[in-house]
């Protein structure tokens, strides 16, 4: 059986390099939305989600359809990575993005079921990439002491 003093510190070292490479696929994606091609979209609901945790978190919720080459597409990606925590933010884009209005929403060329409203890279990436990185650091550290001893 192995030692709960080595599982922990696997859990957080395992927990940042998943949230690592999350970031990377984030960040990646956000620099590709850019350049996306930009429909008109129609807004079928927005609204704030209150998620109640270790703090209060507010998040938008925008939903959304729009048509690429005659088809027809429903989104809700308001932008990579989390549309917002904090409940002035998520105010301020539902109310950009209330229901009935027209907007522009930024397609992937190659899946065009992959949409986006707000292109390009969110700050929240960048806060979750520095914690991942401090999990994986922290969690390879404590090994490596626990490992060579």
């Amino acid at each position: 059986m192995i030692p709960i003093i080595v599982i922990v510190p696997f859990v957080f070292a395992i927990g940042g390099l998943a949230g690592i490479v999350w970031c990377l696929v984030m960040i990646s994606r956000s620099i590709d939305s850019e350049s996306w091609q930009r429909v008109d979209c129609e807004i079928l609901e927005s609204h704030i989600q209150v998620i109640e945790g270790e703090g209060t978190e507010f998040r938008a919720i925008v939903k959304y359809k729009y048509s690429v080459n005659g088809l027809p597409y429903e989104g809700e990606t308001v932008r990579f990575g989390k549309s917002s925590i904090i409940k002035s933010t998520a105010e301020t884009i539902c109310n950009r993005y209330h229901k009935g209005v027209v907007a522009r929403v930024s397609v992937d060329p190659d899946k065009p079921e992959r949409s986006v409203l707000i292109p390009g890279i969110s700050p929240s990436v960048y806060v979750f990439l520095i914690l991942a990185v401090a999990f994986l650091f922290i969690g390879t550290s404590i090994l490596r002491d626990i490992l060579v001893k």
